[in-house]
């Protein structure tokens, strides 16, 4: 969104975080509706860890799509499609080194 959505303001900032996120709420897709999309997967949102106020819609990366609930932790990678798009996809963290 080009604005504050609480107070429209303009100004706004680049800010870096750890790319944790909290899954909010999400979905199971089970009908391939779209081409390159392997079913089942997770649509999720998520609220970030150091900004919660920041909500973002994404996939997520794992195939493991019943380990996905609200709550679970994920951290965000990038999957670079061109120059021109880069996406961003989470994936479940892990506490295996």
């Amino acid at each position: 969104m080009p604005s504050c959505p609480h107070c429209l303001n303009i100004d706004l900032a680049w800010v870096e975080v750890s790319g944790d996120a909290v899954v909010v709420s999400y979905c199971i897709v089970a009908q391939p509706f779209v081409a390159g999309f392997k079913v089942p997967y997770a649509v999720v949102r998520v609220s970030l860890v150091d900004a919660p106020e920041v909500e973002l819609i994404a996939n997520v990366a794992s195939h493991r799509v019943s380990d996905i609930d609200v709550g679970t932790l994920l951290h965000v990678w990038y999957d670079v499609i061109d120059d021109d798009l880069v996406l961003a996809d989470f994936d479940l963290v892990t506490n295996s080194p």
